[in-house]
């Protein structure tokens, strides 16, 4: 580059030209500075969206794992309760058993709704019926009842 500066002798001509360098060097590095400056601001707010979506998607990780939790949980629930259900079931089918088999109305018709809803036992109508005919014939009014509902003809309590 060749630089006239008309009235400068050499030494200022060549200082002014070194300065005039400098300035257009200090002139770029500002121009990559703020260049830098606007990559780097580009850069920290992909890395806050970056990060925001993340923590986003944490939360909704930790809240569908929580509802999974709380499924398999009421789940877990619900099954411990059925057994414990099904155990009393079968215990009160057992007592029940004896005390119909004893020739008591009441455990006759509580045998037969055993029977009637699977209860403790395998559904079974027709187990139920039997049931329901005896405590019938001992009088036991709802026995008779239901008897004649299952057989579709009139309760003779109905009379």
């Amino acid at each position: 580059m060749i630089v006239l500066i008309v009235g400068l002798n050499k030494k200022e001509a060549r200082i002014a030209a070194a300065e005039a360098i400098r300035d257009k060097q200090a002139a770029k590095t500002a121009e990559e500075n703020k260049a830098m400056a606007i990559f780097l601001r580009n850069e920290q707010e992909r890395t806050r969206a970056f990060e925001k979506q993340q923590s986003q998607d944490a939360i909704i990780f930790k809240e569908r794992l929580a509802e999974r939790e709380r499924n398999q949980a009421q789940q877990e629930a619900a099954a411990k309760r059925q057994a414990v259900q099904e155990a009393t079931f079968q215990k009160l089918f057992t007592f029940r058993l004896k005390r119909a088999t004893e020739g008591e109305a009441v455990f006759q018709y509580d045998l037969a709704q055993q029977y009637l809803n699977g209860q403790g036992v395998a559904k079974d109508v027709s187990v139920a019926k039997e049931w329901l005919k005896k405590a019938a014939a001992q009088g036991h009014k709802k026995a008779q009842t239901q008897l004649a509902e299952l057989s579709g003809t009139e309760s003779p309590v109905a009379r």
